[in-house]
């Protein structure tokens, strides 16, 4: 669960879900709007987000093969390069030493 909280993508969207419900009741009492009514409203606009999301007009079965041929693909690719030599399987972050960028060392 921690490596989950650790992506970018997760803690971007966590900080900006819990930034909305710390900083909407705020603004809900200087623009003098009940803070239900801001809540409600925002909770609307998800679901607004997520049926257009969902009527995109595109077959779930499309995104369900999608899916499985992405999954299918990083096994193939994850068993091809744990074949390969020892030096392959270690990550960049390992073996980097330095490096020079217009002559800045």
């Amino acid at each position: 669960m921690k490596e989950i909280l650790k992506h970018p993508t997760v803690s971007a969207i966590l900080g900006t879900v819990i930034g909305t419900i710390i900083v909407t009741p705020i603004v809900a009492y200087i623009n003098k709007v009940n803070v239900i009514e801001a809540l409600i409203l925002i909770v609307n606009w998800i679901k607004n987000f997520i049926t257009l999301i969902l009527t995109f007009q595109v077959p779930f079965w499309i995104i369900i093969v999608s899916l499985f041929l992405f999954l299918f693909i990083k096994k193939i690719a994850n068993k091809i390069n744990s074949q390969g030599p020892s030096y392959a399987r270690h990550s960049i972050e390992e073996h980097y030493r330095q490096d020079k960028i217009n002559n800045i060392l």
